[in-house]
């Protein structure tokens, strides 16, 4: 969610695949194992590198989302070529009363972080942030700004770019916690991507106000 920073880190994309044979545990490569009730049958498929590169309690999520959302896979397969870490913090500090970041992209240091709250959402909710967050961390949008020219426009395309992201993963992987409030957040962005005004409910979130045009607009 939130955008801070900027750095590009050109490396060969390369990434194996591997099986999650466990909670957040890899096994053998390219062994196809199913993973209790969370993986299709055949098993889950992830990225190798999250290993070291990812926190555990984020592993799960990110297999999910790998696994069901195809599509996103470039996107994953990028950020994690770029060496980009996902970890699991407090971003309270970045909150405001009218909102509270979930999760953020620290290009200057090329990492996620993940705010603690989120590992009591609904598993498709985590996959869906994480999703939004390594969306981020593998855009030439990103890396276009460091020449200084990315305007506000520019931030707002990029997030709404990020949230289609994240809300492909959340309709992809199967639910877990349909009637939360973690998902009533989800389902309410699905309705703007499927009528073509996401972008119009970014440009009304406080904390993209706040990350794109420096301030928040008075409430309508």
């Amino acid at each position: 969610m939130k955008l801070i920073g900027l750095i590009l880190r050109a490396v060969l994309l390369i990434a194996g695949l591997y099986v999650l044979t466990g909670p957040h545990q890899s096994r053998t490569p390219s062994v196809a194992v199913q993973y209790g009730t969370w993986c299709p049958e055949g098993g889950c498929v992830t990225i190798a590198d999250w290993e070291t590169l990812a926190s555990p309690e984020l592993r799960l999520p990110l297999a999910l989302a790998f696994t069901y959302n195809p599509q996103w896979r470039l996107v994953a397969w990028t950020a994690t070529a770029r060496g980009t870490t996902l970890r699991v913090g407090s971003l309270e500090k970045l909150n405001t009363p009218r909102g509270r970041v979930l999760g953020a992209y620290n290009a200057l240091s090329n990492s996620i972080i993940i705010d603690q709250s989120v590992l009591e959402a609904p598993i498709e909710v985590q996959a869906a942030i994480l999703s939004h967050e390594m969306a981020h961390a593998a855009s030439l949008s990103v890396a276009s700004s460091l020449g200084g020219q990315f305007m506000a426009a520019d931030c707002l395309q990029e997030e709404a770019r990020a949230a289609a992201w994240e809300l492909s993963t959340y309709i992809s992987v199967p639910h877990t916690g349909s009637g939360s409030l973690w998902n009533a957040s989800e389902d309410l962005l699905v309705g703007y991507w499927k009528a073509n005004r996401l972008s119009e409910r970014i440009m009304l979130t406080p904390g993209y106000q706040r990350e794109c045009l420096g301030r928040e607009l008075a409430a309508p």
